[in-house]
């Protein structure tokens, strides 16, 4: 029995599907991209293909038309791990422009990342997949969320079903599907494994860091700067690092949706 969770991405990646010949679905790594593409029952007439297969890998970089051509509309995971398939699909929709060719997935955000130089202006959506939300987790999506109602609506509805309330390990849990259906997962050990595993691969795929150590130094530090004012000297000077060194490490954890930026809400006059 499938215990695939649905994803309130699902509705706008079907009606981008319906307009556009590309979509693209980034995010976090672990964040559910693999398992949305390939058990969401919207895309089950789509050929996939995953990046991470180093086969495939190849063949995306030495001969990226072979995975892009034909009828059928395709999948491929990790599309980042060959820039040269970019242009491989620009070329293929330019030949045949038709809604749906194609659904791109990738750990990195493309525009973003300085080896992609091929951004499929004018034929692809971007879109992120985060982590699980509360109402993912308690499999609440076939409604509209409460904000979204109460925007909408003249008035507030009627009281319905309450949710229950936010626990401490909701809160310390996050919304990472392994820690979240993993039965029996140690969520210390788990994220241990997991920013290991991230500087280790994820960061070394995306350029070139000397010094790991410092990198990791300044992930911690920004992490506990979570919803403050960013002051990238002061964070600097916390990690020991020059003002440059810093900035760039903030735009590798952005590229690959570690760190993001929130800005403010209007311009100050």
């Amino acid at each position: 029995m499938s215990t695939y969770a649905p994803r309130e991405l699902t509705p706008l990646v079907e009606q981008a599907l319906k307009t556009l010949p590309v979509v693209v679905v980034t995010g976090l790594r672990q964040a559910g991209k693999t398992t949305f593409l390939r058990q969401d029952r919207a895309f089950s007439g789509f050929r996939y293909f995953t990046l991470d297969d180093f086969a495939t890998l190849e063949t995306a970089r030495r001969e990226p038309e072979a995975l892009v051509e034909g009828s059928e509309p395709v999948i491929i995971d990790e599309a980042q791990r060959a820039p040269e398939l970019f242009v491989a699909v620009k070329r293929a929709v330019d030949r045949r422009r038709e809604p749906g060719r194609f659904l791109l997935s990738g750990s990195a955000n493309l525009g973003l990342l300085g080896s992609v130089s091929e951004t499929l202006a004018g034929r692809a959506l971007y879109l992120t997949l985060n982590p699980f939300t509360r109402r993912e987790r308690l499999g609440r999506t076939a409604t509209p969320p409460f904000l979204v109602q109460l925007l909408e609506s003249a008035k507030l509805a009627e009281p319905g079903v309450s949710l229950p309330p936010l626990t401490e390990d909701e809160i310390l849990d996050g919304g990472m599907p392994p820690i979240v259906t993993g039965i029996g997962v140690s969520r210390d050990l788990w994220l241990l494994g997991y920013e290991q595993t991230y500087l280790e691969r994820d960061v070394r795929d995306l350029a070139q860091v000397a010094d790991l150590v410092a990198f990791r130094n300044l992930l911690r530090l920004a992490a506990h700067r979570t919803a403050q004012l960013l002051n990238q000297s002061d964070l600097a000077r916390d990690a020991h690092l020059p003002v440059s060194t810093a900035s760039r490490y903030l735009g590798l954890l952005e590229t690959s949706f570690v760190f993001s930026r929130l800005p403010r809400f209007c311009a100050a006059r």
